[in-house]
């Protein structure tokens, strides 16, 4: 985010007129992406509020060297603990995700989502969600197995990337496996922005928008959707046998926040966590927060040796979350 604003303040000191187009026009938005969304909420009918924007300038800068400066692991953290910046912190992670998920398609044309459903993902490795699509449409062909009706997603996530790549893949088979909602539930528990549509027209209004659905891990009265997905994902966690969980660094507070630190039913559960990028820390982090949580569960952290990585579609190669079809 630092690097952005710092290109973007760069860009905006070079500029002699025309700075609305920022916010109106795409291709100009994508070059711009935080300071184009900014200036959004300075237009009236088309017309720059000059007080509006000097302050929301004044206020993003701030947020820069707030940045710079800065020693919170997270942007959640960073959020809660710089309330000043709090607002225009969301709208300025709002934006870069907004740009990351959509590439310009020319002058005053729509933004094009970018692909998110192939096979081999930019790093090479197998789309992960396509394995998950595939266990779950196996398992509904399977007239004796309900494990995965309705299995419940909890995710930290604010994107809709999965359920974009879910809408996008899950019924392009002859199969008559329905919708993937009949079969998956997601439940955002620190709030996410909108839906990610295949083409975009107003990117700085979008962005504004999925600002406001971010609700970080310690902010006080989360918005009523959030507290929603915090009671379900609670709910589940209490009624789980099995916890499958990766990419996840197990901070209490999480942990917390979606009942991981409770057994209320008293079932003896299984957790098995994949540890991804064989990061040291969060292993330990892990098996020494499920020690002191869970003593009675099995917990099994998965990773390859210290030669190697364990890549989340492999771990899901592995069966753990289900079988996949031959």
């Amino acid at each position: 985010m630092s690097g952005q604003l710092a290109a973007e303040f760069k860009h905006l000191a070079e500029l002699d007129s025309g700075l609305g187009k920022f916010a109106t026009d795409p291709y100009h938005w994508h070059l711009m992406p935080i300071l184009g969304t900014i200036l959004q909420r300075s237009l009236v009918d088309g017309q720059i509020n000059d007080a509006t924007w000097r302050r929301d300038l004044d206020r993003t800068s701030e947020l820069h060297l707030r940045l710079a400066g800065q020693t919170a692991e997270t942007i959640d953290a960073f959020i809660v603990e710089n309330v000043r910046v709090a607002e225009v912190a969301k709208i300025a992670m709002s934006a870069i995700m907004l740009k990351a998920c959509y590439f310009s398609n020319g002058t005053n044309k729509p933004l094009l989502r970018r692909s998110m459903s192939a096979r081999q993902c930019e790093n090479g490795e197998r789309n992960w969600i396509h394995l998950l699509i595939n266990i779950v449409r196996h398992a509904a062909a399977q007239s004796d197995n309900d494990a995965f009706r309705r299995l419940p997603i909890v995710s930290f996530n604010y994107d809709n990337i999965l359920e974009a790549v879910l809408e996008d893949q899950f019924q392009n088979c002859d199969t008559p496996v329905g919708s993937w909602q009949e079969h998956l539930e997601i439940h955002h528990v620190h709030g996410s922005f909108g839906t990610l549509d295949k083409t975009c027209t107003t990117p700085a209004q979008i962005a504004l928008d999925w600002a406001r659905g971010v609700d970080v891990v310690l902010e006080k009265s989360p918005q009523s959707a959030t507290f929603k997905a915090r009671s379900a994902a609670r709910n589940h966690i209490a009624k789980a046998t099995n916890v499958y969980v990766a990419g996840f660094s197990f901070a209490p507070a999480n942990c917390r926040l979606i009942g991981m630190t409770e057994n209320a039913a008293g079932n003896h559960r299984s957790l098995h966590y994949c540890n991804f990028d064989g990061n040291e820390g969060v292993r330990l982090a892990a098996r020494r927060y499920f020690r002191s949580s869970y003593p009675t569960d099995d917990f099994h952290i998965e990773r390859r040796s210290a030669a190697g990585l364990l890549p989340i579609c492999d771990w899901i190669k592995g069966g753990y979350i289900g079988e996949l079809p031959g």
